[in-house]
């Protein structure tokens, strides 16, 4: 009786061990938490600078974005007109004379909710018109420009401004 219990102890501490090194060798992964993920470029970008493409209307509302604690100057649009395929113009601009710094918007609603994003855009970029979320509503808004470090995408910061969104 002593020897069948000996066997058994060492049965399942043999047993117990191989699972022990299996579950090491074959465990689950390791999850990284907060995990950067570099933003794209944005596809639907011209270059230069679109001050000729605004009517009079929209040069009142285009504003220029600058100041001594930001590295880097930008225009937008603060009164969205979304048409009937759900775009915004925006004519938001990383000026010609920003050297390091890479620019992107994201416009957020009430509930902090993402309703329209762009890629990246580079020095000497501009984006004419970005795409919202189908069945967005009139109203106000945020939009949160987002500026990077151009080699290692380190975040430089953000800026958020009130914006006012229409439909044609």
């Amino acid at each position: 009786m002593i020897k069948k219990s000996i066997y058994l102890s060492v049965a399942v501490c043999a047993l117990s061990c191989f699972f022990m090194i299996t579950a090491l060798l074959y465990g689950g992964k390791s999850v990284v938490k907060n995990q950067f993920i570099q933003p794209g470029f944005e596809n639907d970008y011209e270059t230069g600078n679109p001050s000729d493409k605004l009517t009079p209307e929209e040069k009142k509302n285009w504003l220029e974005l600058s100041s001594a604690g930001m590295s880097y100057k930008t225009h937008i649009l603060d009164n969205i007109y979304l048409d009937n395929s759900d775009y915004g113009k925006v004519y938001f601009t990383n000026e010609d004379t920003n050297k390091n710094v890479l620019l992107k918007i994201r416009v957020l609603n009430g509930y902090n909710e993402v309703v329209a994003e762009t890629g990246l855009i580079k020095p000497g970029e501009y984006i004419e018109k970005v795409k919202f979320r189908e069945n967005t509503d009139a109203g106000s808004y945020k939009i949160k420009i987002m500026s990077y470090e151009p080699t290692r995408y380190y975040s430089m910061g953000a800026v958020i401004i009130d914006a006012k969104l229409n439909h044609m």
